[in-house]
């Protein structure tokens, strides 16, 4: 996603480890494991996803571009 004149590859990074560490989730969902049996900083990882994803969801708004929106906000939904 073009994110305007701030633009720079480590955001893209962020976003690729983001989007990472959501397919883990998507993962774990698909096999309906437990998730209280995986250790405390899961959670965290999953909650900084969120962050991340949130920021994205508010910049891409903020750019018009509302069809990369939508998707962030779907992606943000498998976190709740």
């Amino acid at each position: 996603m073009d994110m305007g004149a701030s633009h720079d590859a480590s955001r893209e990074k962020v976003l690729h480890a983001a989007r990472s560490i959501l397919d883990s989730i998507y993962t774990l969902m698909s096999k309906s494991l437990d998730v209280s049996l995986l250790p405390g900083y899961s959670l965290s990882h999953w909650m900084s996803t969120g962050r991340i994803l949130g920021r994205f969801y508010i910049r891409a708004l903020e750019l018009s571009y509302f069809d990369e929106a939508k998707v962030i906000k779907t992606e943000i939904e498998v976190l709740k």
